[in-house]
């Protein structure tokens, strides 16, 4: 799914205008989608998804291309981005979770080093906000989160650790990088289901060296195969409570022997690595943090992602339908205003008939999209702007209902 995050760095508000999510293949378009912001406030950030995009087949090639119409922009130059790539099965989605305010900030900021790292091993993802992995549903769009300190400061603790470590459970990868002791203690706080998803233990005598360097304790496993020792990356956490009792520790410090520096552990089918010298935080304050150019740096921490995302995985498919909703009705329609196609998500609480139509502002069935029995689960269906006919329906405001088990809902979509 195509994702772009815009940033409003001018001086005035930004309203009503639009994002735009052009592709091609070998030349020809074959997707063109636009979604409608409605505010955006100075030096604020939104993330705009385009989540009608479905992508080919393995190895196809793409050009995307997104911009936005926004008046009086004083720089419309930088407002295009124009990318190249190629679809693969086996491409690992990599979440590297940070503040909010450290968007758009380059080095010496480790989290952009460390996104391009993830770019020259051909994994997809990139950087998020905390408020992008608050949920189940966005977590699942990933294989791994890479985080560290209060990267995840900006989530829904009511949601989030809950949410962390089910996914976690069922397959995801996490690696929790230096300070996050610190980080979980001030967030979360200590035995919080986010605590129990790292290796080491959340307390508050977390402590650091920032001399000597970390000393790997094996080479014989996927994490610290071929790394040697190196110098500490300005600073290094080990946590005082040490690890959890079924975490294994595979380095610590020279200057602190015994003080885990890198470790892990297995949550059901999922895994956690815990890397104490690879340290990341906010930075609105920390404005010397490493940035990953020793290689033996550099491979612990590419290591430690392709094994932390070696377990079986969460499918997005299956892993929405896993969890059962509490409710039944129309989840989400995307995007609305649509151009060429969107996407009607709905959820079953239990396996019932359901009935989702479009109809027209005078009430006339557009186009019926689902007439039948679902199982219970999160659903969705595609709806192309055509009527029943086949034709492609004009421009203006039509409604989604929806119908199961004496509930009913109705959407209203907006077509351009």
């Amino acid at each position: 799914m195509p994702i772009i995050t815009i940033e409003n760095v001018g001086g005035y508000d930004a309203h009503n205008f639009l994002v735009h999510c052009v592709i091609d293949s070998f030349g020809d378009e074959i997707y063109r989608e636009l979604v409608e912001v409605d505010t955006l406030l100075r030096h604020q950030t939104r993330t705009v998804p385009f989540p009608a995009w479905m992508v080919g087949p393995d190895g196809a090639e793409y050009g995307f291309k997104m911009y936005h119409d926004a008046t009086g922009d004083g720089n419309p130059t930088n407002d295009t981005l124009s990318v190249q790539t190629r679809s693969s099965l086996g491409m690992l989605r990599i979440a590297i979770e940070i503040a909010a305010g450290s968007r758009g900030r380059i080095e010496p900021n480790a989290c952009y080093a460390i996104d391009v790292i993830r770019v020259g091993e051909g994994w997809g993802g990139g950087l998020v906000a905390g408020e992008d992995l608050d949920e189940w549903e966005e977590l699942i769009n990933y294989d791994v989160v890479v985080t560290g300190d209060d990267g995840f400061s900006d989530n829904d603790f009511a949601h989030y650790d809950d949410a962390l470590l089910k996914w976690v459970k069922r397959g995801g990868g996490f690696v929790g990088l230096g300070w996050l002791v610190y980080g979980i203690y001030n967030g979360p706080g200590p035995g919080s289901p986010m605590d129990s998803v790292s290796a080491a233990k959340c307390n508050r005598e977390y402590a650091y060296v920032s001399s000597g360097q970390v000393r790997p304790l094996s080479n014989d496993h996927e994490i610290t195969q071929g790394v040697n020792q190196f110098t500490v990356q300005d600073y290094g956490e080990y946590p005082q409570g040490g690890l959890w009792d079924d975490a294994v520790m595979l380095g610590d410090y020279t200057d602190n022997p015994s003080k885990p520096s890198i470790a892990y552990k297995l949550l059901g089918e999922g895994r956690s690595v815990y890397l104490g010298p690879a340290y990341f935080a906010d930075f609105a304050s920390h404005q010397t943090e490493p940035y990953f150019r020793d290689g033996n740096a550099i491979r612990l921490l590419v290591q430690s992602i392709k094994w932390a995302a070696s377990g079986p995985g969460v499918g997005v498919a299956d892993a929405a339908k896993s969890l059962l909703p509490a409710r039944t009705g129309i989840t989400d329609v995307l995007p609305n205003p649509l151009f060429g196609q969107a996407v009607v998500r709905y959820s079953l609480a239990r396996p019932g008939n359901v009935s989702l139509a479009v109809y027209d502002l005078a009430g006339q069935k557009t186009r019926t999209l689902v007439s039948g029995h679902e199982q219970a689960g999160q659903n969705a269906v595609t709806w192309n702007r055509t009527d029943d006919a086949g034709r492609r329906v004009p421009a203006g405001v039509y409604f989604c209902r929806f119908e199961a088990e004496e509930k009913s809902d109705t959407w209203k979509l907006v077509v351009r």
